[in-house]
């Protein structure tokens, strides 16, 4: 048994984008993706991170980022989770010299 968490929606950044996720703790099962669709769609395009087991630096790319997107987690049932805000980088502004 599992349950899913989804964020409110967030205007997109860009025409593309690469997601991150900072995994700080081990977890037996966690699965994340990024949702996004065109204003006035009612259904969720979904763009899954690779499976995630352990403390370490996720990403998925999303080359089309549709108009509006959010986060889905999906946790054991029973799990505690911890999400800090969520926080959008312009590539620009990105660590590392990102970009776009």
């Amino acid at each position: 048994m599992t349950n899913t968490y989804a964020s409110p929606a967030f205007p997109r950044p860009a025409t593309s984008a690469v997601f991150v996720v900072d995994l700080l703790a081990d977890v037996a099962s966690l699965s994340v993706a990024v949702d996004h669709r065109q204003h006035g769609e009612t259904e969720w395009s979904s763009a899954p991170f690779p499976e995630i087991r352990g403390v370490g630096v996720y990403t998925t790319f999303i080359p089309e980022l549709r108009d509006e997107y959010r986060w889905t987690l999906t946790v054991p049932a029973g799990s505690l989770v911890r999400v800090p805000p969520l926080e959008v980088i312009p590539f620009s502004e990105a660590p590392g010299g990102l970009r776009s």
